[in-house]
């Protein structure tokens, strides 16, 4: 069973291949992609109100609990997994309401003393999330054209239920190759959050 994120286009027979490198293939295109076209500091810019959600947090005496009930009193009202997702996930590039910038700042000002313009801040955290559109179609596109050797040599016709092949490479890190044998009629809920990783897969 390999969970998959959008299976509508996927029918029976078909190959799937899946990364399961350590690095964020999409980021780092991202920023390669950012540092060509002279955004170099766009992620210093779009973290500005994570860190002063990190400067409220040690102003609570890291106190997470504390710091959502704050944010609360604000009338951002989120569950304290997303809160720590805000906080601690390297993933993170803006809240999915942008406007929620302009309450954190109205709560942090007194506190915490903002570099950027929030108008500034919410625009590169649109260049961001669009650099990462852009770099998941290159990755894609690069990665097929780098691994089309590799596909034309895999004898997937012959692959049973629980048949995989898999190579190791520099770039990619591990990378193994499905056949599609059945789909579960059960459906796979996954967070918008998380549209742009990887997903382990499970055998």
């Amino acid at each position: 069973c390999i969970n998959i994120s959008d299976r509508d286009n996927l029918k029976v027979n078909d190959t799937i291949i899946i990364s399961k490198t350590g690095d964020d293939l999409i980021k780092n295109k991202a920023n390669e992609l950012l540092l060509k076209d002279n955004y170099n500091n766009s992620r210093e810019i779009a973290y500005e109100w994570i860190s002063a959600l990190h400067h409220c947090l040690k102003n609570l005496n890291m106190n997470i609990n504390s710091l959502r009930s704050d944010l609360k009193k604000y009338e951002i009202d989120i569950p304290l997994h997303t809160l720590r997702y805000w906080l601690f996930d390297n993933s993170i590039i803006g809240p999915k309401k942008i406007d929620t910038i302009d309450i954190i700042y109205n709560m942090s000002k007194n506190i915490y003393n903002w570099k950027y313009d929030i108008s500034i801040i919410k625009k590169s955290i649109e260049i961001i999330r669009s650099y990462h559109l852009k770099a998941g179609f290159r990755v894609r596109k690069e990665f097929l054209s780098n691994i089309k050797d590799t596909i034309n040599k895999i004898d997937v016709e012959s692959f049973n239920s629980k048949d995989y092949y898999e190579i190791d490479t520099s770039e990619y890190g591990r990378i193994i190759f499905y056949k599609i044998i059945n789909f579960d009629s059960d459906s796979i809920m996954i967070d918008s959050a998380f549209a742009n990783h990887l997903f382990e897969d499970v055998l």
